[in-house]
This record gives structure tokens, C-alpha cells and sequence, in this order.
């Protein structure tokens, strides 16, 4: 199967836009965010004692998270 080459300066074919329920837009506007780490610094602040997520009973804050992302990439950094 053949794919199409985009002519310079042309956005490549988008085969699943068909997909999309109407007033789903194709493209996201403007980030408020400039990273992911800035999101979760917003978020922990926002929401700290908050749970974060619960899997198998076990529940973490938005700060508990913060602690232990911090604590792990300590460890990736130092061995």
C-alpha cells in the first residue's frame, strides 16, 4: 500500500480526523503549561493533600507524589 508524500509546506494526511465527533478540533490551542514538570508543580501546590490516584487500596496525595517522584529521580541521578 502506497502512502501519499505531503507537497512541501503541506500538513501529512490525517486519516483518523474522520473519526472524530463533530466540534472535535484537529489541533490544541495554546498550553498553559511549558512542561509536564510545571503541571505537576501547579498541581501539587493546587490540590497537595488531595489524592492523586488509588490503585488496589493504595491511595497517593498530589504531594505524596511530588516526594516520591523526587525521591526516584534522586536515585535515576545517583545510583
Amino acid at each position: 500500500m502506497a502512502t501519499e508524500t505531503p507537497a512541501p509546506g503541506m500538513a501529512p494526511p490525517r486519516p483518523w480526523a474522520a473519526s472524530y465527533p463533530a466540534g472535535v478540533p484537529l489541533e490544541l490551542g495554546p498550553l498553559e503549561f511549558a512542561s509536564i514538570p510545571d503541571m505537576l508543580r501547579f498541581a501539587v501546590q493546587r490540590f497537595g493533600p488531595r489524592p492523586a490516584f488509588e490503585s488496589f487500596g493504595v491511595r497517593i496525595s498530589f504531594e505524596g507524589l511530588d516526594r516520591l517522584s523526587a525521591q526516584f529521580a534522586a536515585f535515576l541521578q545517583h545510583g
